[in-house]
C-alpha cells in the first residue's frame, strides 16, 4: 500500500524514513492536496494545520482514499478529533463524543 504525507516540510521529513511519499505545502495547499488525492495512494496523512488552510475542505471529505489528519509541528488543532466524532455519529446515529 502506498502512503503519502502532506504538510509543512519540517513536519513531514520523518515520514520519509518509513518510505512514505512526502509533499511539502506552500502558500496554497489546495493544489498539492488535489494532486495527491488524484494519485493511487492507499492512505494519505495530512497535518491538521494544512487542513485548516484549505480553501475547500470538501476535497478531503469526498475522496475514496483514506485521509487521516495528524497533528502538525504546532500541535493538535482538534480537526482530527472532530472528524472522527462526525464519522461515528454518521455510522451509529448517536454523538458519542458528548457535548461540545
Amino acid at each position: 500500500m502506498k502512503i503519502a504525507v502532506i504538510g509543512p516540510e519540517s513536519g513531514i521529513i520523518p515520514f520519509r524514513a518509513i518510505g512514505a511519499d512526502t509533499y511539502a505545502v506552500g502558500e496554497k495547499p489546495d493544489e498539492i492536496v488535489r494532486e495527491v488525492l488524484g494519485r493511487d495512494y492507499g492512505i494519505v496523512f495530512i497535518t491538521e494545520d494544512t487542513i485548516n488552510r484549505l480553501e475547500d475542505r470538501k476535497i478531503i471529505m469526498e475522496t475514496e482514499i483514506n485521509v487521516v489528519p495528524i497533528p502538525g509541528v504546532g500541535g493538535e488543532t482538534g480537526f482530527g478529533r472532530e472528524r472522527i466524532r462526525e464519522l461515528i455519529k454518521r455510522a451509529v446515529g448517536v454523538d458519542l463524543g458528548g457535548e461540545k
